[in-house]
């Protein structure tokens, strides 16, 4: 998860590339995962002597090489290096047997299509201890992967803009109450979908499967007024700014606003939890290394230390437990006052219906 700006371009036209969950790069980093913050920086690992992490770049790219990376590297008398995760090259690399990454951040559906795929390699012991050792719950791991955190979707919004404060994500679809124009993130539809569901009403054990008639029944109340961006840091962007009053946002950013003093709030009530899975790719150049620097992604320690600079929460119960006595746990989103009213993200739904999702959407958009 991710903070810095992507190169603008037609809001739409990026939707509707990047909605075709296809490998095929549709241009820049437009295919890359849900998170739209860019690269950190780029370089090759093939060979000995290096270990390159391919994420998403931004704010949660410095926190990984800060905390994780470097300290891993000089360790390890390795040389770090950054890239930019892109599913497209992922799979060129793989197929072509030249892969010049070690560990690779993705969203939750590909590092499961990755493993089924045989893109990514068998998750070895030093991992499987890890994960034993940090209380990951199986839902957070796969046989090639593992979630060791995650992030969510609030409903935000301007304070000074609103004449009473929204109580529900229903406010997020309702622009005669709450009129002004909605932030929506570009790329991709999970977390929008869940949003409008609970818009409508559902509550969060209701929201799977998701109604397509349900969702666009809400969405259409608010499309003439969505202002779509290419980053997740641009959305704040537009509400600190004025452009939008409302949206769909991830909650680190903004903790980070409110915190700043801008005049922005939001709900903690419903947030839309997700991940952000890591694996090793088929033919890491260093894949013992790799499984190494993956299995430091679960020590509670520097866990701790993620959390409180990013406020990506653990998902292990040991960091879990840790979590709750530090002072900042409310801003962190697993923090147990956090997850009552919650909605766990469905991997599995849409791993199973991410095509008919891009489908829908394309057909939305093109009404």
């Amino acid at each position: 998860m991710r903070n810095n700006n992507r190169v603008l371009r037609p809001a739409l036209i990026g939707v509707l590339c990047v909605m075709t969950f296809a490998f095929a790069a549709c241009g820049g980093d437009s295919n890359n995962g849900s998170n739209g913050e860019g690269s950190s920086g780029s370089a090759s690992s093939k060979g000995t002597g290096s270990i390159t992490l391919a994420a998403f770049g931004g704010e949660t790219q410095e926190a990984l090489d800060e905390i994780f990376l470097q300290p891993f590297a000089k360790e390890k008398g390795l040389r770090p290096l950054d890239d930019t995760t892109d599913y497209g090259k992922l799979y060129s690399m793989v197929d072509s047997g030249n892969v010049t990454w070690d560990v690779v951040a993705a969203d939750s559906w590909f590092a499961k299509q990755a493993c089924d795929d045989g893109k990514a390699e068998l998750l070895t012991d030093v991992v499987k201890q890890a994960i034993e050792k940090a209380g990951l719950p199986k839902k957070y791991y796969g046989d090639c992967y593992i979630q060791p955190w995650s992030y969510s979707w609030v409903l935000a919004w301007r304070t000074d803009k609103m004449k009473e404060k929204p109580t529900s994500w229903a406010a997020f679809t309702d622009p005669v109450k709450f009129p002004g124009k909605r932030t929506i993130f570009s790329y991709d539809q999970i977390g929008l979908y869940e949003a409008a569901s609970l818009a409508a009403g559902k509550s969060v054990d209701q929201v799977y499967p998701i109604d397509f008639d349900t969702v666009f029944g809400q969405l259409d109340k608010i499309k003439k007024d969505i202002v779509f961006n290419d980053s997740l840091q641009g959305q704040i962007t537009d509400l600190v700014s004025g452009r939008t009053t409302i949206g769909s946002i991830t909650a680190n950013r903004a903790v980070e606003a409110k915190g700043s003093g801008e005049p922005i709030d939001f709900r903690w009530e419903q947030q839309i939890l997700t991940g952000e899975p890591y694996f090793v790719p088929k033919g890491s150049p260093n894949k013992d290394a790799a499984m190494e620097l993956l299995a430091s992604f679960l020590d509670t320690e520097k866990e701790m230390q993620f959390a409180e600079k990013n406020k990506y929460g653990p998902n292990g119960t040991v960091a879990k437990e840790a979590l709750k006595d530090k002072p900042w746990c409310n801003t962190v989103t697993t923090c147990p006052e956090h997850l009552d009213t919650a909605l766990q993200f469905s991997d599995q739904w849409w791993t199973e219906n991410r095509r008919k999702a891009e489908s829908e959407w394309k057909s939305w958009l093109g009404a």
